[in-house]
C-alpha cells in the first residue's frame, strides 16, 4: 500500500500470513502491482480474504493472503530506484513495532555487499528474489521515483497466528502517526521556540541552497512549507529578528532585500533597531506571499538562534468557526478618523497580489469614520472595469448615508474621475452588502474644510487628496444556505448521468468523487487522494480515478441544510480554492471551480433543462 503526496500506488495493503504447517488449498503464486505494471510476485498463496478499517478519516481495503512457507518474493520490476525487505516485530500487549533489520537478496554473500554494493540497494534487478521461512513481520518496500511509492507487508504466523492481520494495521497506523508527529514536532519546534512566535507553519521541507552575501559561502537552509499569512512576533526582547525577501540566483538562492516590521514606517527605523542589535518584544513581520513566496527568516538572542526559510504554499484557508469580530482598517494617518470599520469580520484572507479580503455575511457592515468625496464606486472583484455608484448598484444597501455641501460650496474638479465634486459623504457613512460575493469598494478621502485640506501635505508631496484612493475588498458569504436538491438532468459527454447534487445560490454543487467517477477515462480525468503530510485532499490531473465505493449514488430528493466548509485543497501539488459546503456529512464543490480546475466545460441548456458536462471543450466562463 502507498500513502503519498502524487499517487496511491495500490488501494489495498497486503497482509502475507504464513504458517510452518501445510494449509488445505492449494498454493499459487500471486502477483501484485498497480496501474497495468506487476511490480513483485508471492509464492505459496493459499487463501485471500479482505479487511476494511479507518485510516485517516477514509475507509481503506486490505487484502489479506494466507501462504504456505517458504514464500519467495520475486521482483517483476527493474524500475524501482530501491526494492528492499525488512524485518519487524509487533508486541501485541503494546501495540509498538520495531525494525528490527533488512533481509538479504537470495544470492547476496553479506551484509556488507549489500550496503555497499550498488547491485542490492538501487535498481534492484528484475528477477531477484528473497525467501522467508521464519515466523515473523516483515514489509515488501519499492521505491519507484517521483514520489511513487508501493508497500506490502508480511506476517509468517507463528505464535501470532491469531494477530497476524493485526500487525499490518498496527505497523501502518504507528508508521502514519510517527511522520505525521515527526511533521508536527519540526514545526512545533519552529513555532514555540523561546525567541519569536510564528504561525501557519506547515512542517520542514527540505533545504535550498543559500549563499551568504557577506562570506559568499554557499550553504544548505532547512525549508518550511507554510500558508499564508504568516505572522511572525518577537516573544521578548532579543537581539535580531529580520526578515528578507529570497530569489533564485545561477548556482544558488540569494538574499536581496530586507522587510520593514509591521510597525516600522521607514528604513531608518529598522536600520536603529538592527545595528542596535536590539529588537523589542511585540515586533511584528506579517508576510503575505504577494511578491515573493520565499523569506529568510534570522532571530537571534541569547544562546538561541534561527535561520530558516519559510514558503508560502498558497493562503490559508478561511476559519468561519473562529467567531466574528470588528476590525478598524487605518488608511489616512494624515486626516482625522482616517478609518474604516467593519463589523462581523469572520477571517482575513488575501489576494494574489497580496491585498488583504475581509470575510463578512449579509449582516456585517463597513463604516468609514471621516468625510469622503462624492466619487465614491463599488465593483465585482471579478469585474472592476463595471463600477457602480452608493445610490445605484445591485449589491450594496446604504444604511447611513448624510452629505454635505464639498468645503463650502467650492467647486473642485476632479481630474482623475474628470467630474466637478460640489459634494461629500459625512463621516459616519455605512453600508451592508444584500448578496454574497465578492467586491471593491473604491473611495477618496475627502475633509471638513478647504484649510484642513490646503494644510494636509501626503507623501508625495502633493495636497490633492483625491488623487489618493484606496480600495477594501469585501467577501460577502452565506456561512450556512439551505441546499436545494438539483432536480435538472446532467449530461456528461452526451451520457445522462444521475448525481446526488443541490443548488445553493444559484450555482450547482456536486461531490468531489461524483464528478472525478463521472468522467474518469477522459482526457481530463483526475485522480482524488488523501495527502497524510499536508492532512489535506490531493487531486492529480491526468490520474486515473479509483472508485472507493458509493461513487454516483442517487438522493431522496429533499432540501437539506448547509455548512460553508473550508478544507484546504491541493492540485497537482499547489493548493487551489473551491467553493464547497457541507451537506449531511459530505463535501460538496462547486461544479464550475471543478470544470475551471481541470479544464472541461460545464453550461445550462435552458431548452431542455440540463446542465452539460463536456470534458472534450476547455472550460468558459458564464
Amino acid at each position: 500500500m502507498k500513502m503519498t503526496k502524487k499517487i496511491t500506488a495500490l488501494a489495498l495493503a497486503i497482509v502475507l500470513m504464513l504458517s510452518m504447517a501445510t494449509v488445505a488449498l492449494a498454493a499459487e503464486t500471486k502477483t501484485l502491482g498497480a496501474n497495468g505494471t506487476d511490480y513483485f510476485s508471492v509464492s505459496g498463496v493459499a487463501n485471500s480474504y479482505i479487511e476494511t478499517w479507518e485510516e485517516e478519516g477514509e475507509s481503506v481495503e486490505y487484502e489479506v493472503l494466507e501462504c504456505e512457507a517458504p514464500v519467495t518474493v520475486t521482483m517483476l520490476t527493474g524500475d524501482a530506484r530501491m526494492a528492499y525487505v525488512m524485518d519487524h516485530t509487533y508486541e501485541i500487549e503494546t501495540g509498538d513495532t520495531h525494525d528490527t533489520g533488512y533481509i538479504m537478496p537470495d544470492g547476496c554473500p553479506s551484509e556488507k555487499e549489500y550496503w555497499e554494493t550498488d547491485t542490492y540497494r538501487d535498481y534492484l534487478a528484475a528477477g531477484t528474489t528473497f525467501t522467508l521461512t521464519e515466523p515473523g513481520s516483515y514489509s515488501v518496500n519499492l521505491d519507484l521515483g517521483d514520489d511513487v511509492y508501493f508497500e506490502a507487508f508480511i506476517e509468517v504466523a507463528g505464535e501470532r497466528e491469531k494477530d497476524a492481520a493485526n500487525f499490518t494495521k498496527a505497523y501502518y497506523q504507528q508508521r502514519q502517526e510517527n511522520a505525521a508527529t515527526d511533521e508536527a514536532q519540526a514545526a512545533s519546534n519552529l513555532m514555540t521556540n523561546g525567541l519569536i512566535d510564528i504561525t501557519n507553519v506547515i512542517k520542514e521541507d527540505g533545504t535550498i541552497n543559500l549563499r551568504n552575501d557577506n562570506t559568499g559561502e554557499i550553504a544548505p537552509i532547512p525549508v518550511y512549507a507554510c500558508l499564508g499569512p504568516i505572522e511572525i512576533t518577537a516573544k521578548t526582547d532579543i537581539s535580531a529578528l529580520y526578515v528578507m525577501d529570497v530569489e533564485e540566483g545561477q548556482e544558488s538562492y540569494v538574499l536581496w532585500r530586507f522587510y520593514l516590521a509591521d510597525n516600522e514606517g521607514t528604513e531608518e527605523e529598522f536600520d536603529a533597531r538592527y545595528e542596535n542589535q536590539f529588537t523589542p518584544a511585540g515586533t511584528k513581520y506579517t508576510m503575505v506571499g504577494s511578491e515573493s513566496n520565499l523569506y529568510y527568516l534570522h532571530a537571534s538572542g541569547g544562546s538561541e538562534e534561527i535561520n530558516v526559510v519559510l514558503r508560502i504554499d498558497g493562503p490559508a484557508p478561511i476559519n468561519i468557526n473562529q467567531g466574528k469580530r470588528d476590525e478598524t482598517i487605518e488608511y489616512w494617518s494624515e486626516i482625522p478618523n482616517g478609518s474604516v470599520t467593519l463589523s462581523g469580520v469572520y477571517d482575513i484572507t488575501y489576494d494574489d497580489w497580496g491585498d488583504a479580503i475581509y470575510v463578512i455575511d449579509r449582516d456585517s457592515t463597513i463604516t468609514f469614520n471621516s468625510y469622503l468625496s462624492d466619487y465614491f464606486r463599488l465593483y465585482e472583484s471579478n469585474n472592476y472595469m463595471e463600477e457602480f455608484t452608493l445610490q445605484d448598484n445591485p449589491f450594496c444597501t446604504p444604511i447611513v448615508c448624510e452629505t454635505t455641501s464639498y468645503m463650502d460650496n467650492l467647486q473642485w474638479y476632479d481630474e482623475e474621475s474628470e467630474m466637478e465634486l460640489s459634494e461629500q459623504y459625512m463621516p459616519g457613512l455605512t453600508l451592508q452588502f444584500n448578496k454574497i460575493g465578492k467586491y471593491g469598494v473604491y473611495f477618496t478621502p475627502g475633509y471638513a474644510s478647504r484649510e484642513e485640506r490646503i494644510g494636509i501635505q501626503f507623501n508625495d508631496n502633493s495636497n490633492l487628496g483625491w488623487q489618493y484612493s484606496p480600495t477594501i475588498t469585501v467577501w460577502v458569504i452565506d456561512p450556512a444556505p439551505q441546499a436545494n436538491y438539483t432536480a435538472s438532468k446532467v449530461i456528461v459527454n452526451g451520457v445522462e448521468t444521475e448525481f446526488e447534487a443541490y443548488n445553493i445560490h444559484d450555482n450547482n454543487y456536486f461531490k468531489l468523487r461524483d464528478i472525478a467517477m463521472a468522467i474518469n477515462g477522459s482526457e481530463k480525468q483526475f485522480g482524488v487522494y488523501w495527502d497524510g503530510e499536508k492532512s489535506a485532499i490531493s487531486l492529480m490531473s491526468g490520474h486515473p480515478y479509483t472508485p472507493v465505493g458509493g461513487e454516483l449514488a442517487t438522493g431522496d430528493g429533499t432540501s437539506k441544510a448547509s455548512v460553508m466548509t473550508t478544507s484546504t485543497i491541493y492540485k497537482d501539488e499547489k493548493p487551489v480554492s473551491l467553493g464547497a459546503y457541507n451537506i449531511n456529512d459530505n463535501n460538496y464543490f462547486k461544479l464550475r471551480d471543478l470544470g475551471e480546475a481541470f479544464d472541461f466545460d460545464v453550461t445550462w441548456d435552458a431548452a431542455n433543462s440540463c446542465i452539460m458536462i463536456d470534458t472534450t471543450s476547455s472550460y468558459t466562463a458564464d
